[in-house]
């Protein structure tokens, strides 16, 4: 029993130790209508669900080291257009540009890795024009000691 005690603690101690990313959100933009845009959000994921979305909405990060921060993220439309975003630091990098193509459908599926500095508040941004469908993203952070 002492053991299994000593072992659990020691994966509580490495899980918090690893936790240096605070996630917040979902915001809103000013004047944005949230009754057409459902979503759930936590320290790994956000997941949307939107109908006739017009406006903008953000998750913020804000790490307490450098780390690099991978993003694995699915936008589907059937409706409208709609624009992901990763910002922060005086960069923006556009993750996902998709409007609703010829059969009615439009599809992005992409992983990337993001660079994030200590302090500073970074935002996943999703804008949609009319944009019916769904946005996922899960999130992990691995360290960049030794890779600055």
């Amino acid at each position: 029993m002492k053991h299994l005690i000593t072992t659990a603690l020691l994966l509580v101690s490495a899980v918090m130790a690893a936790q240096h990313l605070k996630v917040s959100g979902t915001h809103f933009g000013q004047g944005v209508d949230s009754k057409k845009w459902s979503n759930t959000t936590s320290q790994e994921k956000t997941s949307a669900t939107f109908k006739s979305f017009t406006g903008e909405t953000y998750v913020a990060f804000v790490s307490d080291k450098d780390l690099d921060l991978k993003l694995d993220y699915e936008l589907r439309l059937s409706e409208g257009e709609a624009d992901v975003v990763f910002s922060g630091n005086g960069t923006e990098d556009h993750l996902a540009k998709l409007h609703v193509d010829n059969d009615g459908k439009g599809k992005a599926q992409r992983s990337k890795t993001v660079h994030l500095k200590a302090g500073v508040e970074y935002r996943l941004v999703f804008r949609g024009e009319r944009s019916k469908g769904i946005f996922v993203c899960n999130w992990s952070e691995s360290s960049t000691i030794g890779n600055e």
